[in-house]
């Protein structure tokens, strides 16, 4: 019998300056931008199967396979999307092979950086964290459980800028492990990230596996777009009526344009 622990990827993302985008915004313009943008990340996720497929360089007649293992991964993905808090969940059985396992943890991060960047590009940033381990999660009712929840709440509110990281206990969980560092290095870069952790008044920064959100970009053709990082964060935070006049808001987009700009200046 199903007593509802699982074991697999838990996902928490907030949006930066909810509570000023609700108060300044119709109930209905709010209401309706977060289901776009749910929706629109989803699809992107969708538009990816084959691109994720390609990256395990599997023999032709085993793609379709693979792909009906990332459409069920995608399916699978539960989620809670409450006030300010989006929460993704995904099972990953421990007896699957590990061709199978890789496939989940691309499809559930490739889900993880489609919503941060749309939620960004939305005018709604949002700072998240990515655990791996033990759940509770109900069948029926939106009903999560468990210390990696609390681990990635934890550390998603600690962040001081727009971006999603792996949670230590991610990292050491999958670092090694079935392939997964292949996983890590598509997704994944070493970066130094500023927090600050409840009940301290000071920043501090230490270097973190963090999910490249801006990963695939066509860097030409976003800089023709976006000529100015700088200019870009500060239209995004403060879209929707939000207001960025605070010391922590500016640094939070000081700290998005540093790592927008290192992510652009990557070797191709």
């Amino acid at each position: 019998m199903d007593n509802g622990i699982k074991t697999g990827l838990l996902g928490w993302l907030d949006i930066l300056g909810y509570s000023s985008f609700v108060e300044n915004s119709d109930l209905a313009y709010a209401g309706e931008i977060i289901r776009e943008v749910i929706a629109t990340a989803q699809s992107s996720s969708g538009e990816r199967i084959d691109s994720i497929v390609a990256d395990f360089q599997a023999p032709q007649e085993y793609r379709e396979k693979l792909a009906n293992v990332v459409r069920e991964t995608k399916n699978s993905t539960k989620w809670i999307i409450f006030a300010d808090t989006i929460v993704l969940a995904l099972s990953v059985p421990q007896s699957e092979p590990s061709s199978k396992a890789r496939l989940r943890l691309a499809t559930f991060f490739e889900q993880a950086k489609n919503l941060t960047a749309e939620f960004f590009f939305a005018g709604l940033p949002v700072r998240g964290a990515i655990s791996f381990g033990q759940f509770y999660a109900h069948d029926t009712l939106p009903l999560f459980a468990g210390k990696r929840l609390v681990e990635a709440h934890k550390f998603a509110d600690a962040q001081q800028w727009s971006g999603c990281i792996f949670t230590p206990a991610c990292e050491a969980a999958l670092t090694n492990k079935e392939r997964a560092d292949e996983v890590f290095a598509k997704y994944g870069l070493q970066y130094p990230v500023s927090f600050r952790w409840k009940g301290c008044s000071e920043i501090t920064t230490s270097s973190t596996l963090t999910l490249n959100w801006l990963s695939g970009c066509d860097w030409d053709r976003f800089d023709s777009v976006y000529p100015e990082f700088k200019e870009l964060a500060r239209t995004q935070f403060s879209m929707h009526n939000k207001d960025i006049s605070g010391d922590g808001v500016q640094t939070k987009i000081s700290n998005t344009v540093a790592f927008m700009e290192h992510v652009r200046n990557l070797p191709a």
